[in-house]
């Protein structure tokens, strides 16, 4: 199952299928290391919109800054191809935009909608497990 993610065919680079998402531009901080972190005053927004101050509270403070190139691989073996998949979309991802995580809900054998933000697993943990427990 993927959840709220880029599915990416062989050989494709990130910005290839990803383009531009102009909804969680706003939350990346570049730092000097060269890493990049999400803006703790925007994580909320961005990625735990649907969870109580408590739950954004304690995930944002389990972020840690990304290497250079994390995500940015291209890959050479893709199971969604070959092997029955079904995309969890989270139809109030701010993260991701909708038109994004429609395309990546067509690479698949299924789709299943969950009105969550971009973290289900934290919002609602008792609807995202029933949704795994019917694949």
């Amino acid at each position: 199952m993927a959840s709220a993610s880029a599915l990416r065919p062989v050989g494709a680079r990130p910005a290839r299928v990803r383009g531009r998402c102009p909804r969680a531009s706003f939350a990346p901080r570049h730092n000097e290391d060269g890493t990049t972190s999400i803006q703790p005053g925007r994580a909320r927004d961005v990625l735990y919109a649907d969870c109580t101050e408590a739950d954004s509270d304690w995930a944002t403070g389990l972020l840690v800054p990304q290497q250079p190139g994390h995500g940015r691989g291209v890959p050479s073996r893709v199971a969604w191809q070959s092997v029955e998949s079904t995309y969890l979309r989270c139809e109030q991802d701010k993260a991701l935009s909708p038109e994004l995580q429609e395309r990546m809900a067509r690479r698949c054998s299924n789709t299943v909608n969950l009105e969550s933000s971009h973290s289900p697993f934290i919002s609602q943990p008792g609807q995202l497990a029933e949704q795994i427990s019917k694949i």
